[in-house]
């Protein structure tokens, strides 16, 4: 595990160092939520709210900040934590946001990583109910709302893809997408000119079996017409 450094685009964004997690293995798929979740823990009469939420960039949880901040504006403490899948391996952070160190931030990390999530972040709205909890009961408080936000969620596995880039006749058009539909391979970006253009979004697991599968459903399992296909196609890697 090493610490490196992540900054939001905008001017005065977040940017503060991250934990980097070096894959041993290729991540061909992995767990996340579909959506947004609430969760709530009440101690003390200290209140917390968490939201749990979909993300892939710091920009969008710099964005989820701010607007609740501006919905809860007299909220004491806005901690979060988030795991998010790169390339290059797991970015993970906590933020405690004046909690005492430890208290927050980490065990809402704590939560997101025994649900095994990725891309994944949650922030912890807490409005003080006047009476201190100590670092044990904020540690429960905070991680007891994140777990309740994420039991709330649904969990849907995501496969990790590779997007090619195709263009081509405009008379291979139906062909293609009915070879994309039939394989249940993900398109987009569809764009017609005198060529047809799209988008085919191809599984990482078993990345060359599925685009050589694509091009065998293309030319009717006629394996001299693979080579003709790959002649007329432009295939671009994004």
């Amino acid at each position: 595990m090493k610490s490196d450094q992540l900054c939001g685009n905008r001017a005065g964004g977040l940017c503060h160092p991250f934990n980097h997690a070096v894959l041993s293995e290729p991540v061909y798929a992995y767990e996340a939520i579909s959506s947004e979740t609430e969760g709530r823990f009440q101690s003390r009469g200290s209140k917390f709210i968490a939201y749990a939420f979909p993300m892939d960039s710091l920009e969008m949880l710099e964005k989820r900040i701010a607007q609740l901040k501006s919905e809860h504006p007299k909220a004491r403490h806005h901690c979060y934590g988030y795991r998010i899948l790169s390339d290059n391996g797991i970015r993970e952070y906590s933020s405690d946001d004046g909690e005492p160190s430890g208290s927050a931030g980490k065990p809402i990390l704590s939560a997101i990583k025994s649900a095994e999530l990725l891309n994944v972040g949650c922030v912890v709205v807490r409005y003080f109910g006047g009476t201190k909890l100590g670092i044990p009961g904020l540690i429960e408080a905070y991680k007891e709302s994140t777990r309740d936000a994420l039991g709330l969620a649904i969990i849907r596995t995501v496969k990790r893809t590779k997007v090619y880039r195709l263009s081509m006749p405009m008379a291979l058009q139906p062909h293609m997408l009915n070879a994309c539909k039939k394989m249940d391979l993900d398109v987009s970006g569809l764009e017609y000119s005198t060529d047809f253009q799209l988008d085919v979004h191809v599984p990482l697991l078993d990345e060359e079996k599925t685009v050589l599968g694509l091009f065998r459903m293309l030319s009717g399992r006629d394996y001299t017409m693979i080579e003709e296909y790959m002649k007329f196609l432009n295939l671009e890697l994004l």
